[in-house]
């Protein structure tokens, strides 16, 4: 004899709410530390402007590349420049990740006029480095980098489980989304409704942030990208260059080549090789990116600064852009300020989530 309905709905919330709670003690930790840096992240430039890591200069005559590398040269006492950021806007510092002598590696911003050291920019941008480092990886490199995609995947299962929990509680759609569920009890708010209705409403915000955030974790996720949009993608691919083993940076060259490429660009990037017989690569967003990272590439030979090998924007594949556009939708940037306060709320909602569910599971078997 089957079970009468009222238990059938009542065993499937049981288990509904079994696999929510599982999902969430899984990934705690790992959510709760994307929340907390991926707002801080959010906002990141108008933090350290409050913190007074405003430009240090009135603007002025732009310090060449080269020689700007030679007056950090003189200045860190040796060691050389393994990628620069440079901007078109002469209030925008230059950001160095510079090899010291004794092969220590550190992060720097310069000022474009003289090339000198800004302490308090450096020091902020270092910190939010690190901050951006936790975000992604937990600071553990790939393993880590692993941990966090997987529980973007896991908050994914946390919102359907959640969604479906609700709607089993909900005797219509009003309720659903919150409507009238509001209880308080001895002058406190009712958090269960609390954790309910706001999960509701900031659901599709978080699983963009969710499925937009596994995409940088997961070669895997790339390739099914590319395979539903009928394309491979060129992000992250092995170019095969034919460079001696032996060539060494000519500095001067490729710097030369690199300006003539891009004269307007308003963001340039020059990642240069770290030991002989690779190549430098230059990236920069064109007037008709939609965005700062949609670049285009090149390669560049060390020795002659001669480009090797190239891969323009017009050249992306309908996958690269589905990828080059995860990043600005994950921040939030892609619908203006309006998404970029959605996409901080809901950042900041993890958290919550993480401390009110922790709670209403104390409450629940403290009371059974």
């Amino acid at each position: 004899m089957g079970l009468p309905s009222s238990e059938k709905r009542k065993s499937g919330y049981r288990g509904w709410r079994w696999l929510h709670g599982l999902l969430a003690l899984a990934a705690a930790v790992p959510l709760l530390v994307q929340g907390l840096t991926g707002a801080l992240l959010a906002y990141e430039r108008e933090i350290r402007n409050g913190l007074g890591d405003g430009a240090a200069w009135t603007g002025g005559p732009r310090l060449g590349m080269e020689a700007l590398h030679s007056r950090l040269e003189a200045e860190l006492e040796g060691g050389r420049a393994l990628f620069l950021i440079w901007y078109e806007a002469e209030t925008e510092p230059v950001r160095i990740r510079w090899e010291m002598a004794d092969g220590r590696q550190a992060s720097y911003l310069a000022n474009p006029v003289d090339g000198a050291i800004l302490p308090s920019s450096t020091r902020w941008h270092r910190c939010f480095e690190i901050i951006l480092d936790i975000h992604r990886t937990l600071g553990l490199s790939r393993p880590g980098q692993v941990i966090m995609g997987s529980s973007a995947l896991v908050l994914c299962g946390l919102l359907a489980s959640g969604l479906v929990l609700q709607a089993q509680r909900s005797s219509g759609w009003r309720r659903f989304f919150g409507s009238g569920g509001f209880r308080r009890k001895r002058g406190k708010p009712g958090w269960k409704w609390l954790h309910a209705t706001l999960g509701v409403w900031l659901s599709p915000v978080l699983l963009i942030i969710a499925l937009t955030g596994a995409i940088w974790s997961f070669a895997g996720i790339r390739t099914v990208i590319g395979w539903l949009s009928g394309s491979e993608p060129l992000y992250g691919a092995i170019l095969a260059l034919n460079i001696q083993e032996t060539a060494q940076l000519d500095l001067e060259l490729v710097l030369r080549t690199a300006e003539a490429l891009a004269p307007d660009s308003g963001a340039k990037r020059l990642r240069l090789p770290e030991r002989n017989g690779q190549p430098a690569r230059f990236e920069w967003a064109p007037e008709s990116a939609p965005y700062e990272n949609f670049r285009s590439r090149v390669w560049l030979h060390p020795e002659s600064g001669t480009v090797l090998h190239s891969q323009p924007l017009s050249d992306y594949t309908p996958a690269d852009r589905m990828i080059r556009w995860a990043y600005p939708v994950h921040i939030g940037k892609w619908g203006g300020e309006l998404t970029r306060i959605l996409h901080f709320a809901a950042a900041l909602s993890v958290p919550f989530f993480t401390f009110t569910g922790l709670w209403l599971y104390i409450r629940r078997k403290c009371q059974t």
